[in-house]
């Protein structure tokens, strides 16, 4: 209602309505009831009637995403870095660092692009752009080349302040995301990409926290 206003914090439930509240839309302070003569009687009542406090009793519809209420394409999603082969890859991992004797000496993750992990060596140009950002002062060094220092500064130029260190946009840089389209449109053989339609992620597993 107009001149209400639903505080969330850590606040206690039993007095936060005895705070005198300015709210910007009716411009005026909106005194609240005053301060329950009895708060064990009050807390009691509350409990029963807020979900998800002490003593109170969650029902199915007080969740918001559940197993019934989710995509069901959600349920069948399938990881291949997860789940019991991966488990049981993991413990033989384990077993062979501890000394166990098997017909093998080695755990071959061919699951999964983890390159490095079995051994490739990183690209110097991406590792010499990334400590250029990293540490910007080192665009003076002559131990870095020209072509990596300029792919750092345009990078740096597109963050907050020229650090790598600022805030960026949830979808991530827009820069870069610009970039991505680009070489997506290129890909398909120039249907168009909107880098609106980007969003960037740390990995597959942080995008489906993030999507759902």
């Amino acid at each position: 209602q107009a001149g209400e206003l639903m505080i969330k914090g850590d606040f206690d439930p039993l007095y936060l309505n005895c705070f005198l509240i300015r709210h910007p839309s009716v411009g005026r302070s909106v005194p609240s009831r005053s301060p329950p003569r009895n708060p064990k009687r009050a807390l009691r009542r509350q409990e029963k009637h807020q979900p998800g406090m002490a003593g109170s009793r969650e029902t199915p519809k007080d969740r918001v995403l559940t197993l019934e209420s989710m995509n069901p394409h959600v349920r069948m999603v399938e990881y291949a870095v997860r789940g019991p082969i991966v488990a049981r890859a993991n413990q033989l991992k384990k077993e062979l660092a501890q000394g166990v004797k098997k017909p093998f000496t080695e755990v071959i993750a061919a699951n999964i692009g983890d390159a490095q992990a079995m051994g490739q060596k990183p690209i110097t140009f991406l590792r010499q752009v990334s400590a250029l950002c990293m540490y910007p002062d080192l665009l003076n060094s002559p131990d870095f080349p020209e072509d990596a220092k300029q792919k750092a500064g345009r990078l740096l130029a597109a963050c907050g302040g020229q650090s790598i260190g600022a805030y960026s946009a949830s979808p991530g840089i827009e820069l870069i995301r610009h970039d991505v389209a680009a070489f997506i449109q290129c890909r398909d053989g120039g249907i168009p990409s909107d880098p609106e339609n980007i969003y960037l992620s740390t990995g597959a597993s942080n995008a489906v926290v993030t999507i759902l």
